[in-house]
């Protein structure tokens, strides 16, 4: 049975529950999460086991999603190689994909992001 179809869709999928979430997050106005963007500060601890979460049930796709998540939200406040993420702090309208920019594009919420 051939694995790699089904772990390339849940790491499409993590990405789409991301974007969701994240858009989310700033649609009802989240108090914690405009802590966030005004602290700059990173996720709690929670976050950081979702990855091992999903290895333990076999969701391999999942936990690449959950750490790429994380390295890019890491990235994004520490450097502008995520710079799609950095321009989204900038002006909250706009980049809510963390990962990557693909669903700002298909949802029409992508912003360029001045380097």
């Amino acid at each position: 049975m051939n694995l790699l179809l089904p772990n390339i869709l849940e790491v499409a999928l993590f990405e789409f529950i991301e974007y969701v979430v994240h858009f989310g997050l700033h649609a009802l106005d989240s108090p914690r999460h405009q802590d966030h963007h005004r602290s700059k500060e990173l996720e709690s601890v929670p976050v950081f086991i979702l990855p091992f979460v999903f290895l333990r049930f076999g969701h391999y796709g999942f936990a690449a999603g959950a750490w790429g998540y994380l390295i890019s939200h890491r990235a994004g406040h520490k450097s502008n190689f995520f710079s799609h993420h950095r321009a989204h702090h900038a002006d909250p309208r706009y980049n809510f994909g963390v990962t990557t920019p693909f669903f700002d594009h298909v949802f029409g919420t992508y912003k360029a992001s001045r380097r």
